[in-house]
C-alpha cells in the first residue's frame, strides 16, 4: 500500500488530519528497508501528510479505499513509529516499596497496553543499580503488584545483573575521548557548573583516564573520590546537561550481588545499555525527565547505538500532599501505617485491599491519557469506575456506626411481625436475606440526632415516628419522601470495625454479614462499597 493511501486512511479515522509519527509507523512495518535512511522516510511522509490533510473531508474518505481494521485501543493514540508485532517497552521500577497508584496509571497500565495492542512484548526490569537503596523484600512485592493488575510481564531482568555491560560501555567511552574520570569534589564541580567553567579533569589524556577508571574497579579510591563523567558541554544552557556523572563509587553491599562490586552506574549509563540490551524501543516517562532523554540520547550516539522513540507525559498528582516512598517509610516506622496495603496509602496493594478492582484502574489509566499538562487526579472518577463494575455483585447488608438502641418490642407485638424479615440480597436479583428482628433494634447516633421525632423508614420493617421508644407511624402506605434508615437487631448481631481513610470506625451488621468471606465485596447500605478483610472487619472503598 502507498504512502498517500496510508496517510488518506489515517485522515479519516482522525477526523480528516493525518499524523506523520502514524503514517511513518505503518511505512516503516510494510517496508522496513526504509529504516536505513530514516531522515528521508520521514520528509517523505511528511511531505504527503501535508496534502493530504489540505483536502476536504468527503475528497479523503472517496480516496481512501476501505479502511483497516481500528488501529487503536480504548482512546490511546497511535504510537509513533510503532511496527506491528515489534513494539518492545518496560517498566523499570526501584525495588524500594511498593507500587504506587501513580506508577500504574502510566508507567506500567500505559507502557503494557501499547505491548499489547501492537502486538509486542511488555518488560520488568529492576532498577537496582544503587545498593544503599535497594531492599530485597520489594523484589517480590513489587512482582505481586503487578501480577494482581492483571499485567502480562513477558520477561524480567536485572539491571544489577549486568555490570560487565556497563563496564564496556564506559571503557568505549573512556577511549574514544566521550568521558572522563573526575577527581574533583561535588562541591567544587558545582561551582564549575554554576559558573560554566570546565572542570580541570576534562583535559586528561586517555591513558590517565583509564588509569583513574581502574583504580576506581580496585578499590583504590574511596567513595567520593572519584566518579566518571559523560562529556557533554560545560556550557550548555541547561545546567543538568553539563558533564552528568554516569558512574560512581559506592562504597556499601548490594542485597544481591553483595560486595562484588563498588563501581555502579547512574540512571542514564543504565537506562541506555539495558533499554539497547533488552531491544526496547519506546519509553515512556514524565516530562520532568526530559533533560534525562536529552542526556541519553547523546549516549546513544556516543556508543553507536539506536535510541527508542521517548514519549513524555505530564505529571499526574493526587489529592492532598505528596506522598513519597520514603514519607512511607517514615510512616511505618512511626507507627503511623501498619504496612504497604495500609489504606492510607496510595499504594496498589492499599487500593486493591479496599475493593477497587484492577480493571478499574486500567479503565482510570486511560482516561489519564499522555498529554504532557499536568492533572490533578479527582479519585471520584476512579471510584465511579469501580462502582461500575462493584456494584452488581456485591452483596447488600445493614451495617449501623456509632449504635443507638430504641425500643420497638410494643410495635412488634401490634403489627405481630416474627423474629425475622426477608430483605434482597441485591436489589436487581431475587435471591433474598434472611434479617433478625429483635424488640431491641440499633440505629445509627448520627441518623437518630438527624431524625429524632420525624417519621422515618426502617428498611423492610415498617415506620415509625424515630425516637427511644418509636411510634408505629400509622401511615403505612409507601411513601418516597420519608427517609428510609438501615438499622440491625441487638441480638443476633455481628460487631464490625470499618477501616476508612484517616479514622477506623465501630459499628455493627446483620447477622449473616458474620458469613461472608475475607476478600469477598459488599456494599454497607448507606455506608458504602467495602471488601471484607478479615472476619468482623470492613476495608472501605468508596460511597
Amino acid at each position: 500500500m502507498d504512502i498517500r493511501t496510508l496517510a488518506l486512511q489515517n485522515a479519516v479515522q482522525h477526523g480528516g488530519q493525518a499524523s506523520v509519527s502514524a503514517v511513518l509507523g505503518r511505512v516503516l512495518a510494510a517496508h522496513p528497508e526504509l529504516r536505513a535512511d530514516l531522515a528521508a522516510a520521514r520528509a517523505q511522509v511528511e511531505a504527503v501528510v501535508a496534502e493530504v490533510n489540505t483536502l476536504p473531508a468527503e475528497t479523503q474518505r472517496e480516496q481512501a479505499g476501505t479502511l483497516p481494521e481500528r488501529q487503536t485501543r480504548e482512546g490511546l493514540p497511535p504510537l509513533p513509529e510503532a511496527i506491528e508485532g515489534k513494539v518492545v517497552t518496560r517498566f523499570a521500577p526501584a525495588p524500594t516499596g511498593a507500587i504506587h497508584l501513580l506508577h500504574a496509571l502510566r508507567a506500567i497500565f500505559i507502557s503494557s497496553l501499547y505491548a499489547e495492542q501492537y502486538h509486542g512484548s511488555f518488560l520488568l526490569r529492576f532498577e537496582d543499580t544503587d545498593p544503599r537503596k535497594v531492599v530485597k523484600e520489594f523484589y517480590g512485592m513489587i512482582r505481586e503488584d503487578i501480577q494482581s493488575l492483571g499485567v502480562k510481564v513477558a520477561k524480567e531482568d536485572l539491571e544489577s545483573a549486568h555490570m560487565d555491560l556497563y563496564y564496556q560501555a564506559t571503557e568505549q567511552l573512556l577511549q574514544g575521548g566521550q568521558a572522563y574520570v573526575c577527581s574533583c569534589t561535588a562541591q567544587a564541580f558545582q561551582a564549575k557548573k554554576k559558573a560554566k567553567e570546565d572542570c580541570p579533569c576534562r583535559y586528561q589524556a586517555t591513558d590517565r583516564n583509564v588509569l583513574g577508571w581502574k583504580g576506581m574497579l580496585s578499590g583504590r579510591y574511596r567513595e567520593g573520590e572519584m566518579v566518571v563523567r559523560f562529556r557533554t558541554s560545560m556550557q550548555d544552557p541547561n545546567p543538568a546537561m553539563r558533564d552528568p556523572a554516569i558512574l560512581r563509587i559506592v562504597d556499601a553491599p548490594h542485597p544481591l550481588t553483595g560486595d562484588r562490586y563498588r563501581v555502579w552506574p547512574l540512571y542514564n549509563l543504565a537506562n541506555v545499555v539495558m533499554d539497547s540490551r533488552s531491544g526496547v524501543t519506546h519509553v515512556f516517562r514524565g516530562k520532568e525527565h526530559e533533560h534525562n532523554t536529552a542526556i541519553q540520547e547523546k549516549l546513544y550516539r556516543a556508543l553507536g547505538l539506536q535510541p527508542p522513540v521517548t514519549v513524555n507525559f505530564g505529571m499526574l498528582y493526587l489529592p492532598g500532599e505528596k506522598m513519597h516512598k520514603r514519607d512511607i517509610r517514615t510512616g511505618m516506622a512511626e507507627g503511623r501505617y501498619q504496612g504497604w496495603d495500609d489504606i492510607n496509602l496510595p499504594t496498589i496493594r492499599a487500593f486493591l485491599r479496599r475493593g477497587f478492582q484492577a480493571e478499574a484502574i486500567r479503565q482510570f489509566s486511560l482516561s489519564c491519557g499522555l498529554s504532557k499538562t499536568d492533572i490533578r487526579i479527582d479519585l471520584a472518577n476512579l471510584e465511579a469506575l469501580n462502582r461500575r463494575l462493584i456494584d452488581p455483585r456485591a452483596g447488600r447488608y445493614m451495617v449501623v456506626p456509632d449504635p443507638v438502641a430504641i425500643d420497638v418490642s410494643l410495635i412488634l407485638q401490634l403489627t405481630g411481625l416474627g423474629k425475622a424479615v426477608q430483605g434482597k440480597a441485591h436489589p436487581d436479583r431475587e435471591e433474598l436475606r434472611e434479617i433478625p428482628v429483635s424488640g431491641t433494634l440499633l440505629v445509627s447516633r448520627e441518623d437518630f440526632t438527624r431524625f429524632r421525632g420525624k417519621p422515618v423508614r426502617l428498611m423492610d420493617l415498617f415506620n415509625v415516628v424515630l425516637d427511644e421508644q418509636p411510634v408505629l407511624d400509622k401511615r403505612q402506605e409507601f411513601d418516597l419522601k420519608t427517609p428510609k434508615i438501615q438499622w440491625v437487631a441487638e441480638k443476633p448481631h455481628v460487631p464490625i470495625t470499618i477501616l476508612m481513610p484517616g479514622q477506623t470506625v465501630q459499628a455493627v451488621g446483620e447477622r449473616a454479614l458474620g458469613s461472608v468471606r475475607p476478600g469477598e465485596i459488599v456494599q454497607m447500605i448507606r455506608v458504602g462499597f467495602g471488601r471484607v478483610d478479615r472476619p468482623g472487619v470492613i476495608a472501605f472503598a468508596h460511597k
